[in-house]
């Protein structure tokens, strides 16, 4: 798993010279955990689909899955958003936007 994380970091470093993704590689691709596994994957799609500008998004969207998750769990009993949300943010990727748009957050 780790060779595959330093395999997408050459990646970033072989095809492209913009020095805010190489930052981005640098600071936040680096390790092993959950964070660090989902920017390695966040960045290697953006720079492999030419689309280096979706980064952005796909970090906003793992904070705000991460922060409802919190929100979710800090509720004790009252999980009304626990069937909406994956189990884990890497999981979200791809999963379809808008559903269960009616439920809100108590």
């Amino acid at each position: 798993e780790e060779e595959e994380g330093e395999d997408k970091l050459e990646m970033v470093h072989t095809f492209s010279g913009d020095p805010s993704l190489l930052g981005f590689a640098e600071h936040f691709c680096k390790g092993e955990g959950e964070f660090a596994t989902f920017c390695q994957s966040a960045l290697y799609e953006c720079i492999t689909h030419d689309k280096p500008a979706m980064l952005q998004a796909h970090i906003f969207l793992y904070t705000t899955l991460q922060a409802l998750r919190e929100a979710a769990t800090s509720q004790g009993g009252r999980q009304s958003t626990a069937g909406l949300l994956p189990s884990s943010p890497s999981s979200a990727h791809g999963a379809g936007a808008g559903a269960g748009s009616s439920d809100t957050i108590r």
